[in-house]
This record gives C-alpha cells, sequence and structure tokens, in this order.
C-alpha cells in the first residue's frame, strides 16, 4: 500500500465533536463536584480544579 491508497480529507465529523462536547460535558462537572465535595482537599487544589474544568471548557 502506498501513499496513494490513502484518503486525501482526514476531516472529523461534526456527530464526533458533538459526542466529544457531551462526554467533556458531563463528565468534567461531575469530577469537579467531587473533588469540590472532599474535606480532605486543600482548598487550594480545589481552586486549581476548579481553574482547570474553567480553563478546558474555554479551550473546547
Amino acid at each position: 500500500m502506498g501513499a496513494e491508497m490513502l484518503p486525501r480529507d482526514y476531516r472529523i465529523r461534526s456527530q464526533q465533536m458533538t459526542a466529544v462536547y457531551v462526554a467533556v460535558g458531563v463528565g468534567l462537572p461531575g469530577i469537579a463536584l467531587s473533588v469540590l465535595n472532599l474535606d480532605d482537599v486543600p482548598g487550594s487544589v480545589k481552586l486549581a480544579v476548579m481553574a482547570a474544568v474553567l480553563l478546558l471548557f474555554g479551550w473546547l
């Protein structure tokens, strides 16, 4: 198989990106809430986790 046999278009379909957005939108808030509800986690770590979640949502 040579390079000429490979498809020239490598676009990601919109349905795939929608699935990624839904997975991130459902998963990250759940993780963030579970970290925020832990009593033995320092406040600075909670703040860092929330900042990371907001940055990831902003990046997407």
